[in-house]
């Protein structure tokens, strides 16, 4: 068990850690093949899985944004988002 910034996280055997308040309802095994058998590291796969979905659609949005900003967007795309520009 460890602390970080007054939040005691708990570690595995796999190298993983997570924190303890957040997998104390976990159950310690889902059993079956594939799945996690350890909640420390369903809970990392899940944060790891989260962040990048995170990522992505950050990329995707500068994508889009760069898109915009540059005119090279097809006029259908560009009138809804100046539409949703105007809502906001």
């Amino acid at each position: 068990m460890t602390s970080l910034n007054g939040r005691e996280f708990a570690d595995c055997n796999h190298d993983h850690r997570a924190p303890k308040d957040e997998i104390i309802s976990l159950p310690v095994s889902q059993s079956g093949i594939g799945r996690h058998r350890c909640p420390i590291c369903a809970y990392a796969k899940g944060y790891e899985e989260g962040f990048a979905q995170a990522v992505r659609t950050l990329e995707n949005a500068q994508r889009l944004a760069t898109k915009f900003i540059n005119h090279e967007l097809d006029p259908m795309t560009e009138n809804l988002l100046r539409l949703d520009q105007e809502e906001q």
